[in-house]
């Protein structure tokens, strides 16, 4: 937030003489060296709290998240012209689908590796799958993206341990991906749920709905 400044102590400037005898005010310039007051900047709003999605922790020293935004940021200094020639736009080229951001809960009965969940995926090419294993982290990279599998047990709230409980979940791993990589992530799940079950649950507060494959 920028720092008021303070313009409380500025003084009226007495009155010169003019032709009928009353004093005019002194204008201020800046051949007279006197600088303006500046605008006060507007306070920045207040951050919306989280939604559910905050169940997940942030951080800007996990490496996969910071290759992530290496790769979504490729090509924005082409779109905004700066550096390159922006290119015509050709009315007969088929429209771009539009990406948006989707997420889901992969909610296990038992505890694994993001190394087990890899070589269950053997119709993927090895060298688009890459594996974090201290901190249980899948990353498949795509044509339009990445879908990240992370584990997110550990720093779920302790409310939610009840819930999990009753379910019967040892172990919870969030996937975040495009929806153009839908169909890849609906084929990853298949996969997964056949060889390790489990469900798919939302990023809500009680992790419903529940969903199946065909609705990712």
């Amino acid at each position: 937030m920028a720092e008021r400044k303070n313009i409380a102590d500025m003084k009226v400037k007495k009155k010169v003489g003019t032709a009928d005898g009353k004093e005019a005010p002194k204008k201020t310039t800046a051949a007279a060296g006197k600088a303006a007051p500046k605008k006060e900047n507007a306070s920045a709003a207040p951050k919306k709290p989280g939604n559910a999605a905050s169940k997940k922790n942030a951080s800007n020293n996990k490496p996969w998240e910071k290759m992530y935004a290496n790769k979504a940021a490729n090509g924005k200094a082409g779109a905004s012209g700066k550096g390159k020639t922006a290119a015509k736009s050709d009315a007969s080229a088929p429209k771009k689908p539009v990406k948006e951001f989707r997420d889901f809960l992969y909610l296990l009965p038992k505890k694994t590796t993001a190394k087990n969940l890899a070589k269950a995926l053997d119709f993927l090419d090895r060298k688009a799958i890459e594996v974090w294993e201290d901190e249980c982290v899948l990353e498949i990279t795509t044509k339009d993206g990445v879908i990240t599998f992370e584990d997110i047990r550990e720093s779920l709230e302790k409310e939610d341990e009840k819930t999990l409980n009753d379910l019967r979940v040892k172990q919870v791993i969030s996937c975040d991906y495009e929806s153009t990589d839908a169909e890849t992530v609906r084929k990853v799940m298949d996969v997964l749920l056949k060889t390790f079950g489990g469900k798919i649950g939302s990023d809500t507060e009680d992790f419903t709905p529940f969903l199946t494959v065909d609705k990712l």
